[in-house]
């Protein structure tokens, strides 16, 4: 496993014309539920993107 170093939670954006790409990476040490972790994070995205248009 790679991880950010003192990281629980590591995100990265990158934007490039019409497309956006999200990576996250959790250390699964610091984060008891990594995959409630990413629904709440999707959850939270989808509910930004909504309002966004």
């Amino acid at each position: 496993m790679i991880a950010a170093a003192g990281a629980a939670c590591n995100a990265t954006a990158t934007s490039r014309e019409d497309s956006l790409d999200i990576g996250i990476m959790v250390d699964p040490a610091a984060i008891d539920d990594p995959d409630r972790f990413g629904e709440i994070v999707q959850a939270t995205f989808d509910t930004s993107m909504a309002g966004a248009g």
